[in-house]
């Protein structure tokens, strides 16, 4: 989704610029705020990898050892406030990004499945976009693919 992983650029003649890396940024609570260190070339690690990574971030965030280099570039944020609770929120733009993904609390719910209510542990999920960059359809498009990855059984 190429589209998601852009921004809008100022200017004389304002453009949309489509990125090549995708750096992840993803957002960690402080005492003052928040601080969104980047994962960087998320696209070329795997699941394991990126959590890694996520984790000593997130560690140096906490440790105050995160280096200047580590909070820039990212091109989409994650912000999770399931870990404290919340179910659902919608988060705040990180611009320039065009593209940031709300993470709520996994919580066991009923689902339908096969014809059948059952208990399924569900998250729910909100995307913010910056409308200049994409369009709503995109958008739809994306979190489709988040949707499909996450419920396909064999990953």
């Amino acid at each position: 989704h190429p589209a998601v992983n852009a921004r809008w650029v100022e200017g004389e003649t304002p453009k949309i610029e489509l990125l090549e890396g995708i750096h992840l940024g993803f957002a960690v609570a402080v005492e003052d705020g928040l601080i969104v260190p980047v994962v960087r070339n998320a696209a070329t690690l795997s699941l394991t990898e990126t959590a890694t990574e996520r984790r000593r971030l997130e560690d140096a965030v906490l440790n105050k050892r995160l280096a200047v280099a580590d909070l820039e570039g990212s091109t989409f944020t994650v912000s999770n406030l399931g870990s404290a609770g919340v179910d659902e929120f919608v988060a705040l733009l990180n611009t320039p990004e065009a593209g940031i993904l709300a993470v709520g609390a996994v919580r066991e719910r009923p689902v339908v499945k096969a014809g059948d209510v059952v208990v399924a542990r569900t998250v729910r999920l909100t995307l913010t976009g910056d409308h200049r960059v994409y369009d709503g359809l995109v958008g739809a498009t994306f979190m489709e693919t988040i949707a499909r990855i996450l419920t396909d059984e064999d990953t």
